[in-house]
């Protein structure tokens, strides 16, 4: 009996020890890549993040209309100073967020004779790179060529201007340094030693900067 007893015991704590060892366990996280092929496969949940997408983009847009009508009598009509003021006092965003989409919008109406820019992107690297001629040339190439500003467009035309010199423009070195540190334009430089923009302007341009380098 005693043998039973003691068996049944270390069987016991035998069934305790595994239930602790499931209550411990903790599933390994799953992996990105896995993630994204899941969620990606789901049709509904596509479509879903699409219409949100769309539904910021067009919030965006509005927002920026918006900014660009405001003027000085409408801050005065409010008993306001000033439309920094109206900002500090009345519009219900951070102050960090409202200075930088006051300032997208008035180089946007700034750039507005020469071209329509509805990309917060685009809108926001020339806002960095604070180089009117390259801007201005920039735009200009593209819109003979009839192309749309985009934030692609962009970015590939002022690569073939570094690399190609296009109508004798040289890109400042510290404009130039700008532009390459922007996160959109990161995004199309090497990564791993493999150069994710894919285009043969791409790789001219890696090509440019090397040389470059080298000659310092």
């Amino acid at each position: 009996m005693g043998y039973r007893d003691s068996d049944k015991q270390l069987e016991q704590e035998l069934v305790r020890e595994k239930m602790r060892d499931v209550r411990s366990f903790k599933r390994r996280p799953e992996r990105l890549s896995n993630k994204i092929m899941r969620f990606s496969d789901d049709e509904q949940l596509v479509e879903q993040a699409s219409r949100k997408v769309r539904k910021i983009n067009k919030a965006a847009a509005k927002i920026m209309d918006a900014l660009e009508d405001l003027e000085e009598n409408h801050a005065q009509a409010l008993q306001l100073d000033s439309i920094s003021q109206l900002f500090l006092e009345r519009i219900d965003l951070p102050t960090a967020t409202t200075d930088k989409l006051r300032r997208l919008a008035k180089l946007r109406r700034k750039l507005a004779k020469t071209a329509f820019l509805d990309d917060f992107r685009v809108l926001e690297l020339f806002d960095q790179l604070k180089d009117d001629d390259l801007i201005h040339t920039t735009l200009d190439i593209l819109l003979k060529k009839g192309q749309n500003p985009s934030l692609q467009n962009v970015i590939t035309t002022i690569k073939r201007i570094h690399v190609e010199q296009l109508r004798g423009f040289r890109i400042n070195k510290n404009v130039l340094n700008k532009f390459i540190k922007n996160k959109h334009v990161a995004r199309t430089r090497p990564k791993n030693d493999f150069i994710l923009g894919g285009l043969k302007i791409d790789i001219d341009f890696e090509n440019k900067l090397n040389e470059e380098q080298d000659q310092f």
